[in-house]
């Protein structure tokens, strides 16, 4: 039989219950980009689309010049664009402002650049081994560490893109992350509403100290777990459908803006086939020793 082959997949996609979503998203074949403009700001929507594009395009231009992205430069370029907009509509720049995640696939390497908060999940291929009684894999790790501190009862951003003057606070941090060659890396990229580590509920009691993981992360694995179970040929249209789904399913339980991109390495899908097969031939085993046991 020929061997298959994979290719990498991409997926965005956003909700929202409220009547405006300021949140913006978008997939190349090689990239995911999400952004969560600031609710309390009146450009926030416009500023979440504006950097979108703006990153969009640059990782388009940029796409197979170097061997490393320069994410500080397209970050900064992206801010240029909203102060642009500020000026040419005489509109207050304070009022623009917008967090955002970039997750690019490289030959080797995996790139990731943010400013802000929101969640970015590396999560190796074969994450779905795990027992039910497990309600999510260890090796699933948020690599996002927020640009925000506690100030009046809630979290303040320092760094995100917004149309002041400081070029310093647009600055990312960037994570250069090498692919799992035998298990493949699905990276999972999220807005606040989703999840952010300076957001969850953390306490103490009798029983001592607890951290809630949230319900909308919970449902996350258990839904990609299902994709895999029942999606013989993953692809980006059925990957856009996963996360349309996932999406309705937390709407009832969030109260922001939600948005998630997903990247998934082909190896993720060779191990994921592999699996699938090594299972189909056991079961066929099985059932050649059932109909013909030994007399």
């Amino acid at each position: 039989m020929e061997n298959q082959t994979f290719n990498l997949l991409t997926a965005t996609g956003t909700i929202t219950n409220k009547s405006e979503n300021q949140d913006a998203h978008i997939e190349l074949e090689n990239s995911i980009i999400v952004a969560d403009g600031l609710g309390s700001l009146s450009f926030a929507g416009v500023a979440s689309q504006i950097v979108v594009q703006s990153i969009n395009a640059e990782l388009l231009n940029n796409f197979g010049k170097s061997e490393r992205t320069d994410f500080k430069q397209i970050f900064e370029n992206a801010k240029s664009k909203l102060i642009s907009q500020a000026s040419e509509t005489n509109n207050d720049p304070n009022h623009y402002g917008t967090t955002v995640i970039v997750a690019l696939d490289k030959q080797k390497e995996l790139e990731i650049a943010y400013a802000g908060n929101g969640a970015i999940w590396h999560i190796k291929g074969n994450f779905n081994e795990f027992p039910n009684t497990y309600l999510f894999p260890w090796n699933a790790v948020n690599l996002l560490n927020p640009h925000s501190i506690p100030q009046g009862g809630k979290e303040a951003l320092y760094r995100l893109i917004s149309a002041n003057s400081s070029f310093q606070e647009a600055e990312p941090s960037i994570i250069n992350l090498k692919k799992d060659n035998f298990f493949g890396d699905i990276l999972m990229i999220c807005t606040d509403g989703i999840f952010s580590n300076d957001q969850l509920n953390m306490g103490s009691n009798s029983a001592g100290k607890w951290i809630k993981f949230e319900e909308t992360m919970n449902l996350f694995f258990q839904k990609l777990k299902i994709y895999f179970e029942e999606i013989t040929e993953p692809n980006r249209e059925n990957l856009n459908e996963f996360i349309k789904n996932y999406l309705e399913a937390i709407k009832p339980i969030i109260d922001d803006d939600a948005s998630i991109g997903i990247l998934i390495t082909p190896q993720v899908l060779q191990y994921q086939n592999n699996k699938r097969v090594e299972k189909n031939n056991n079961l066929l085993n099985n059932e050649v020793i059932e109909n013909n046991p030994a007399q």
